[in-house]
């Protein structure tokens, strides 16, 4: 085996032992959050960095994305579905833009949310509104 080809395996390997939960971006907002929230229009592109992440790995996405602002920065929010029903299970005041990032470490079977000021972590019930640095 080729010296390239051994160390894209390596690296292949690596990436995919420590990556963290997938991220993707969707195009649907639930109706439920915009009312909650007062988004108008009720749209992926009324908000900042939208995804969905399994955040408990139960094979059902949470939603993250940032909304909004004023003196705190940017507001983050994450939901989870119940039955029908849409519930937040976190907010923060970040950085403008939506920069956050799912961790690969859990606590109360929820991934970990680094906020960029700070790590938060699943209480069991909600995601706790104060951050603790790495």
């Amino acid at each position: 085996m080729k010296r390239t080809n051994f160390f894209l395996l390596l690296v292949s390997i690596f990436s995919a032992a420590t990556a963290t939960p997938a991220v993707r971006a969707q195009e649907h907002l639930p109706q439920e959050i915009c009312k909650e929230l007062n988004i108008q229009p009720c749209s992926v592109r009324s908000v900042d960095a939208f995804s969905e992440v399994d955040l408990n790995s139960d094979a059902k996405k949470e939603i993250i994305f940032a909304y909004s602002g004023g003196s705190c920065g940017e507001q983050h929010w994450v939901y989870v579905q119940k039955g029908k029903k849409w519930i937040g299970i976190a907010s923060w005041c970040g950085m403008d833009g939506g920069a956050y990032r799912v961790l690969s470490s859990k606590h109360n079977g929820y991934f970990d949310i680094d906020t960029n000021f700070g790590v938060i972590r699943f209480n069991g019930k909600i995601y706790s509104n104060t951050t603790r640095q790495n």
